[in-house]
């Protein structure tokens, strides 16, 4: 959409996200959510480091690709922090869960939508 490349990482919906961790009294992530994370540093720099062979093979100018994790459903309002804290300190990794991600597309919708009218 704006002219860039980005790596989607889908797991399933229901994967656990965060969970809690009573001792430091906050919420941390999943082992699932880590092996996600871990999966998509690893393409972005697979990626990285065969750029240039993908641009004369392909075409396709792969400069500093994002990452996306779409994993989990329905978080409580703690859980929902704790994953806001843990995706405010990742670089060039967003994570998403389906229920995010379904209310961004609805008022991505009723954006354009109202601009229509």
């Amino acid at each position: 959409m704006n002219g860039y490349y980005d790596i989607f990482e889908i797991k399933k919906p229901d994967h656990t996200v965060m969970v809690e961790d009573r001792s430091h009294d906050n919420y941390r992530p999943s082992s699932d959510l880590s092996e996600a994370v871990s999966q998509v540093e690893n393409y972005i720099n697979e990626i990285e480091a065969s750029r240039d062979g993908i641009l004369r093979r392909d075409g396709l100018d792969m400069l500093k690709p994002r990452g996306t994790v779409v994993i989990g459903a329905d978080l409580d309002s703690d859980e929902r922090e704790g994953l806001r804290v843990y995706n405010s300190f990742l670089n060039r990794i967003d994570v998403v869960t389906y229920s995010e991600l379904a209310r961004k597309g609805d008022r991505l919708v009723e954006a354009y939508q109202t601009k229509l009218d």
